[in-house]
Formats: structure tokens, sequence, C-alpha cells
């Protein structure tokens, strides 16, 4: 009988270790919304294309420094030939136990050319792509300083489910990178690591919770119900869960800058003289004081000051508060009253307390501003077809200057990412140019030139870098997080046990 009773308390504790080793290498992590797509032709959303860091292989990617390493191949330039050669890693193979064929690279690489898709500028550079077992050659039209980079976005895609599934491929994701989608809801992705992969990775499971309300996620982070919380709790609730003493609060700054996106196809806002004043209406610093908690820095360029690219020239000092309200108090007076202009954000709560702001700072200059607050679907949606005025936006995970091509160059008006439909003659044959010049010094000159041009044209208005806050429960270890906020820092944690 006591031999029976030891058997069965031995199962039991077993079996209780057994699921506290489970739960040990399940980790969840906090998502302040639902991608927009996880299928990479079409992703350009923050949430989607940081997902699809683990569920797909580029060949080349990203480290925490925002420097270009191989992720599915090694490469080295053929100049003679203007062609990067590409080694790709042995037994490559997709989550389904498929490997991964040339049939497959060619197709990807078609996929990301092709008419429909928001990256085809960036692939218009090359001229053709061939394959054979592990070599990949792609041959470009003429040299590209930022072919790797663009090069980043790429994904390796199953040519055969692609074709199967069409549109609905996202629905069906199945890619090359270290984990597979287990479920997929809107409140609830869960990806599982590969088992036949000879990476090791401690995580088994993410488990990322969609929590679109600030309030909602914020009390559960102050129950510790996270592991990790990128960037996702309001600035001004930081400071209860440091009182909390359950996260390890990692502070840094992020190459994200916050702007007011400016509409050109709007018949005012195309005239200089009212961008400006738009400018000369936002005090920045009380906005980063009050509302960010001193979280953020005064913007001037897309690329933040931690880049090398950045212009230390420029100076915000656009806020000009008697010179805006005499120039509203002259506008006013020709339109005899009628000028409004309706400011679109998305529904977070925080934006919306900062659009607030705003908009009462431009009540105070004299202009009449209304606010429309949308989902983030529908919100995101209005700014890749161009239909609003202006509208709060930001710039995540910036590191080449390029951007700059895509933010503002004609040939990318939506549904491209220049979504303000600004043009520019001169300025689009400088960034022409810019993707050209192999000098590191001469492009540095060269884009300093270019930054001085938009900010001088007030193409946008520029407001705040953010100071990125992760909090990452006291449990985990390893936790390095990456300057432009991806989830590569995902793969090198492990838990305390």
């Amino acid at each position: 009988m006591v031999s029976i009773f030891l058997l069965i308390l031995s199962l039991l504790l077993n079996g209780c270790t057994s699921k506290k080793t489970e739960d040990a290498k399940n980790v969840t992590v906090a998502l302040t919304q639902f991608p927009k797509s996880l299928d990479p032709r079409w992703t350009t959303d923050a949430t989607g294309q940081r997902l699809n860091q683990l569920l797909f292989q580029s060949f080349v990617k990203f480290d925490r420094d925002l420097s270009i390493i191989p992720d599915a191949a090694t490469w080295k330039y053929l100049t003679q030939k203007k062609t990067y050669e590409f080694q790709l890693k042995t037994q490559l193979s997709f989550s389904d136990g498929q490997a991964v064929v040339c049939e497959d690279i060619l197709f990807s690489f078609e996929q990301f050319k092709k008419d429909t898709s928001p990256f085809k500028n960036s692939f218009q550079i090359i001229s053709h792509v061939e394959c054979s077992q592990q070599t990949v050659l792609v041959t470009l039209k003429e040299f590209s300083a930022v072919f790797l980079t663009d090069l980043t976005v790429f994904k390796i895609l199953p040519k055969k489910l692609v074709e199967k599934y069409g549109d609905q491929f996202g629905d069906h994701i199945i890619g090359s990178g270290p984990y597979f989608i287990e479920k997929l809801e809107f409140n609830e992705i869960i990806l599982k690591k590969r088992q036949d992969l000879k990476d090791s990775y401690f995580v088994d499971r993410f488990l990322f919770k969609i929590i679109q309300d600030d309030g909602t996620r914020f009390l559960n982070a102050y129950k510790g119900a996270f592991d990790i919380i990128p960037m996702g709790i309001p600035l001004n609730k930081i400071s209860y869960l440091k009182e909390k003493n359950i996260y390890n609060i990692i502070t840094y700054p992020a190459p994200s800058m916050n702007y007011l996106l400016i509409n050109f196809k709007d018949p005012e806002l195309q005239k200089k003289e009212y961008r400006q004043a738009l400018a000369q209406s936002i005090q920045i610093e009380d906005i980063i004081k009050y509302k960010l908690e001193g979280f953020g820095e005064i913007a001037t360029s897309i690329l933040p000051p931690s880049n090398f690219f950045h212009n230390k020239t420029l100076k915000n000092t656009h806020y000009n508060l008697a010179e805006a309200q005499k120039f509203w108090k002259e506008v006013y007076k020709k339109k005899e009253s009628q000028f409004e202009l309706t400011l679109k954000t998305s529904n977070n709560p925080e934006v919306i307390e900062i659009a607030k702001v705003l908009v009462e700072q431009f009540r105070n200059a004299g202009l009449k501003v209304n606010t429309q607050s949308y989902e983030w679907g529908t919100f995101y949606g209005d700014m890749k077809k161009g239909q609003f005025q202006i509208a709060m936006m930001r710039w995540v995970g910036v590191s080449d200057p390029d951007i700059y091509r895509l933010a503002f160059h004609s040939s990318e008006f939506p549904p491209g990412r220049n979504r303000g439909s600004y043009k520019n003659d001169r300025l689009d044959s400088l960034l022409t140019l810019g993707t050209q010049i192999e000098n590191l010094v001469e492009r540095k000159k060269h884009y300093d030139q270019i930054q001085q041009i938009v900010f001088d044209e007030t193409a946008i208005v520029p407001l705040w870098y953010n100071t990125q806050v992760d909090l990452v429960k006291k449990s985990i270890l390893n936790y390095t997080p990456a300057l432009n906020g991806d989830f590569s820092p995902l793969l090198d944690i492990r838990r305390a046990l």
C-alpha cells in the first residue's frame, strides 16, 4: 500500500515538474495591435514585419546595431558584373518540411518586384536573378548603395502554397523561419518552435497577447501577466510598474520619429506658408515634458541623432506663436472663417491625448482643427489611400537614409509610402542619385542636403524622436533590445529556473 502511494506521489511530482519545465519555456509578449497582414508580400506595418522575422527568413537582416548581417545567405559583390553572389545555407526548409528550392527563390523575387507590391521600387534595380543549387546571382542594372538594406524586407516564400492560396496566403502562413503559427486569433497569436532545425532556441512557444486598450494592457502588466512588453505601456504609467518591481525597465533611443503627415493634394496645404504656419503653432517641448514624461527628443529629420547620416546642423526652431497667430488671422480674414483642418489619428488613447494637446495649441494660434480617431486598421487604410488632410504618424525602424526616397519620391505615391503625395523634381533627382553613391563621406554630404531640403520645405512637420521603453520580467535573461525595435532579441532569451 505504501509503495502504491509513493508511486502515485512520484507520478504527481514528475507531472508537476514536467509542466513547470514546459511553462518555463513559454514566453508571453504583449502587443498593442493585431498585424495588418502576415503575408510578407504586403506587410508594411511594424507589428507584421516584426512577427515575420520569426516566421520567415531573408537573405540578409539587421543586427541589433542596424548593421547588415547574413540570415539565410552569405554574400559577396562582384563589382565588374554588378552582381551579388549569395550562398544559401544548406538544407533550408519550410516549416511544413518541404525543402527550399530554386523555384521558390526565383518566385519570391518575382513577387517582390510585382507592380502591386508596396516594395516594387526597391526591387526594380534588379536586372535578373539566377539560381543553381546553393548559389543565387542577383544582377543589378546599376550599383545601389541601399540594395542590401532593401533586401531585408525580402522573404523566402513557398511557391506552391502561395500559388494555391493566392491573396489568402496570409491565413495559411508557411515560412522557413525558426517558428511557425500554432494559433492565429484576433486577441492571441501563438508561435511554436520548429523541432527540425539545428539552431537551438530556448523558447518553445511565444504567446503574443493582443490588447489594444492601454488601460487593460497596463492592468495586466501590473498583475505580472506578461513576460515582455515592448513599447506597450503608456509612458505616464511606467513609474507605477517601476514601483511594483516585477519588471526590468529598459530604455534606449529608438530609431523612430513622430511627425505630422501632410496631404499635398489639399490645395491650401500645397502652399508652403500654410505648412510653415502649422509648424509654428506647435510647442513640442510641452508635449515631451507633460505627455511623454520626458521620454523623447525634439525631431528635425526622419533619421534619429544616433544615425550616422543624421544632419546635425538642423535645428527645430519652427515654434513661433506670434507669427502663427498673425498668419492664421490673415487666413480667416480672406477665407471668411471657413478654413478648417481635420487631424486624423489612430484610436490609441495616448495618441488621442496628444492630439487633444495639438488641437489646443492650434486653437491658441488661431487655427481651427477637428480630430477624427479610428481603429488602427481603418486609420492605416486611410493613410495608404491618401484619405486625410493632416495625420499623426511615426516612422519606425529607420536605418538607411534611403528612407527619404520611400517617404518623398514621387514614384512612391500611394499605394507606395509617399503617403502625402509630396512632389519635388529636384529632390526626386537627388533621391535617385543617393542610391548610386559608393563613398560613405560623399553619401553623408548628399543626404545632409536632402534632409535640409525636406526640412526647409516642411514636407512633413517633425515632432519628436521616441525613447523606447521595454519592460522585461526579471526572470527573463539575455534580453538586449534591438535599436529598430524588432523581435530578434526574442531568439536569444531564456528564463531563470
